[in-house]
């Protein structure tokens, strides 16, 4: 027997395996050195070696890495080894679709440098994401836990089942050549409603490795734009975003976490829907675009101020990379509701009170939950975003709602609206740059422009001092190095990407480095939102049959948080690509650091959707500061810039 001590959650860091359009109860819980659980409050998959009475797990290794297998998305890896005893990699992708019949296939190999030792796959209730096991059984290839059935290639040396401890075991014995072992866990929610569906993939009866080349094949569409540039750190941070928001996702829409925050965010999801257009899924931007179009205020705090401007922003943002005019039609109405409530929020002479489409269930109980808005202070919103007034981070918004529905009113003909909103837009403007520039205060109004509501710019004195200000004091330590972001790590990445955008380039790439070899993101990427270690949790308070994540102190579980995942995404395309709207160009190379200048050095893009038509671009630096470039449209060529 194995000492139940070594079946705890690993708690740092953890991910989610699984497809855009599966349910969230169907995701892979992984954490370090590939423990897995195969779906929401199932149970632990554990993997170790044994030798004699002493057992050796991923978090006891002296060498050890967890990563993305890079070249071969979706299959995360994990090597550990023990000096004169062993070495071993193994590897956990997962197969999915609609609904919740995910398949999550593992594979080891392993090296023994010794004799008498063995592989054990060890499964508990205190895993990942783990539940109460309520039945364990022997089965043909495997056993069977809770209706879910792990299937090896190869059949066990020997199986252990304690029904009291709710525990299984599952031994290969070793010798001193290497051995590869691989089993899947076939997901199933039997003992939940409507768990008995019949299943409409063949995920769990697909060969092994033409699974795996399934799964490669699928990610290599995934992937559809490509950076180029010397710094590693870049492309990977790139991809590993879109992965993460990726897998979150639920019925094709965006999901800021896996489980605790299970609605569609309208603050956060907006800037996911960017980042799913900037990475060329349209299609997954319409099904999303379609949802949040009659979705007016959305969000776990109840309906707030920002909202209907955000709204606006990502339809417009969707019709701009599309040129769709009769979807746009047929959600105009829905553009003309969201410019009424901003117009009813500017005028409101008493606080304005609605049930959100969507609340937690703490959020219910706070007393603020219904309002939207309160007495608009001398013409300009006096709102709410989340439990406070960051007046001009929810003016901002309105603004850019009003600019835009200018936009897509005068791209549908409806000449008289794009004339009135755009001139209500620039009267915003005025009375924001007037009662609320001067009076800045709050991190939220530094993650708002020029990115993305576009209100002020690099030709903005006023608040591009402001912002350079707040930058230096809030972003960088006494030595001009980072001083990172404790708790929402969004800002920190909205921060950075406006620096960039209003021309402190090297200051904003002192921030980034640090960013990018944050260890906290354990080099995958995985954004937190909280304090560090004390963020995890499983939904509805971990009653006490939902045995995974239970820690002291928990506050919530949102990690990758996925609004911090699109904030990075978007700001590297933008260093790299930009839509300067009110020019009708591009900028193309709008935010690199004199370091990648050197000779031989190369930088671009492949197939990077924009408003102006899909760019591909490399330039290779020459001496003294020269460059070529070869720059290439999809379609119809567009007017662009390089800013070098």
């Amino acid at each position: 027997m194995i000492d139940k001590k070594y079946f705890v959650n690993q708690g740092r860091n953890h991910i989610f395996l699984g497809s855009p359009y599966s349910d969230a109860i169907d995701k892979t819980t992984v954490e370090g050195g590939n423990i897995f659980s195969p779906g929401m409050w199932t149970f632990g998959v554990y993997n170790m070696i044994c030798d004699g009475q002493d057992t050796y797990d991923y978090s006891r290794c002296d060498k050890k890495r967890w990563y993305f297998d890079e070249e071969n998305y979706p299959i995360v890896k994990a090597d550990f080894a023990q000096d004169n005893i062993f070495s071993m990699s193994c590897s956990l992708f997962h197969m999915g679709s609609c609904g919740s019949f995910g398949v999550d296939y593992f594979e080891a190999e392993i090296t023994a440098r010794k004799n008498g030792l063995s592989f054990a796959v060890a499964f508990a209730e205190e895993g990942p994401a783990g539940g109460t096991i309520k039945s364990i059984k022997e089965i043909e290839r495997g056993i069977e836990i809770n209706a879910v059935k792990i299937i090896f290639e190869d059949f066990p040396d020997k199986i252990t089942i304690n029904e009291q401890d709710k525990t299984a075991f599952v031994f290969f014995g070793l010798n001193k050549d290497r051995v590869i072992i691989k089993f899947r866990a076939i997901h199933s929610f039997a003992d939940r409603a409507f768990g008995h569906v019949k299943r409409i993939n063949a995920y769990d009866t697909i060969s092994f490795d033409e699974a795996k080349k399934t799964a490669v094949n699928e990610w290599i569409n995934n992937f559809k734009t490509e950076i180029i540039c010397p710094d590693d750190r870049i492309r990977r941070t790139y991809n590993n975003c879109l992965f993460h928001m990726l897998n979150a996702m639920e019925s094709g829409l965006p999901r800021i976490s896996q489980w605790n925050y299970p609605v569609f965010w309208i603050r956060d999801c907006v800037i996911v829907l960017k980042a799913l257009d900037y990475a060329g899924h349209h299609d997954l931007a319409r099904i999303s675009c379609d949802y949040l179009s009659g979705l007016i205020f959305c969000g776990g705090f109840g309906g707030e101020s920002d909202n209907p401007g955000e709204g606006i922003w990502a339809l417009a943002g969707h019709y701009h990379y599309t040129k769709d005019n009769e979807w746009l039609n047929s959600i105009f109405p829905d553009i003309c509701k969201r410019v009424d409530w901003i117009k009813k929020m500017l005028a409101a002479d008493k606080p304005i009170f609605r049930a959100s489409d969507s609340r937690s269930v703490w959020g219910i109980a706070q007393p603020g939950v219904n309002i939207v808005c309160l007495e608009n202070n001398n013409g300009v919103v006096h709102g709410r975003m989340d439990w406070h007034n960051p007046d001009f981070y929810i003016n901002c918004w309105c603004f850019c709602g009003l600019k835009e529905a200018s936009v897509l009113a005068e791209a549908l003909g409806e000449t008289a609206k794009a004339s009135e909103w755009k001139t209500a837009a620039s009267d915003l403007r005025e009375k924001i740059t007037q009662k609320l520039l001067p009076h800045l205060d709050n991190e939220r109004d530094t993650c708002v422009s020029p990115y993305p509501c576009g209100i002020y710019g690099a030709d903005d004195a006023e608040f591009k001092n402001w912002f350079h200000k707040w930058y230096l004091k809030n972003r960088l330590d006494e030595n001009n190095d980072r001083k990172p972001e404790n708790l929402w790590t969004y800002f920190e990445a909205a921060q950075i990407h406006n620096a960039f955008l209003l021309g402190y380039v090297e200051d904003a790439w002192k921030s980034l480095d640090g960013f990018l070899d944050d260890s906290r993101f354990g080099g995958m990427n995985i954004y937190f939102e909280g304090t560090y270690g004390a963020t995890e949790m499983l939904p509805y308070n971990n009653a006490p049959d939902k045995k995974g994540w239970l820690k002291d102190g928990a506050t919530g579980g949102n990690m990758p948080h996925n609004w911090t995942s699109a904030e990075t995404f978007n700001l590297i395309r933008d260093m790299f690509v930009y839509d300067d709207q009110d020019n009708g160009r591009l900028l193309l190379a709008n935010c690199i650091p004199k370091i990648w200048r050197k000779p031989g050095n190369i930088i671009g893009v492949k197939n990077m959707p924009a408003m102006f038509g899909e760019v591909s671009y490399t330039i290779t630096f020459k001496e003294d500061g020269e460059y070529e470039s070869e720059v290439n449209f999809a379609g119809k060529p567009a007017e662009y810039k390089i800013m070098l």
